[in-house]
């Protein structure tokens, strides 16, 4: 347990295909991302509502938030998205939000689905690290009290999962400053 955090998110990004009936087929960046994700960095969709805990798990009906860009785009800024049914990848979606203009996790991502809706993660061996985990610290906290509350973590893990855990090293740094140069609304 990480007392450093307000909270933790986690996050993956992955292509993902739109496919309408009336429309085109339509790549969009994509990412799942944990239901904490938005609360954690403060956002909320301008329509609909964020992910509940109660998305993210497997065999919850499955559900989407859009970017701005993709619901003008591609759905005519129809304030009725939410709530109609979409298709990701082959699978039927229900929209349920839409985020501000401008808001693009965690680069320049247009489509959110919950974790759980991601194919074989449960299935992942202890070593595949494809998930990539953010934090809010908790208040009057420095990134280096969590660096090191981190390092007693990852330590910890290295002796209980030898085979898949040793020389893993934890590392706390701003996200808007790992990405600094790849994002343009990194000043916002």
């Amino acid at each position: 347990l990480a007392r450093s955090f307000e909270g933790l998110g986690g996050y993956l990004t992955a292509a993902m295909t739109l496919t309408d009936p009336d429309r085109a087929p339509e790549r969009v960046a994509g990412a799942y991302i944990s239901s904490s994700a938005f609360s954690l960095l403060r956002e909320r969709p301008i329509l609909g509502r964020d992910f509940q805990p109660a998305d993210d798990r497997h065999g919850a009906e499955r559900v989407a938030i859009l970017a701005a860009s993709v619901w003008k785009s591609r759905y005519g800024a129809d304030p009725d998205i939410v709530g109609r049914t979409i298709v990701v990848d082959g699978t039927p979606v229900t929209v349920i939000g839409v985020m501000r203009d401008g808001f693009r996790f965690p680069l320049v991502h247009d489509l959110w689905q919950p974790l759980a809706n991601l194919v074989g993660l449960d299935a992942q061996a202890r070593n595949a690290r494809t998930l990539r985990v953010f934090g809010r610290l908790a208040p009057n906290l420095t990134a280096g009290q969590a660096g090191g509350e981190l390092t007693g973590i990852t330590s910890e893990l290295s002796k209980s999962f030898p085979a898949t855990n040793t020389n893993i090293r934890s590392q706390v740094e701003p996200f808007l400053g790992r990405f600094a140069l790849a994002n343009p609304w990194n000043a916002m």
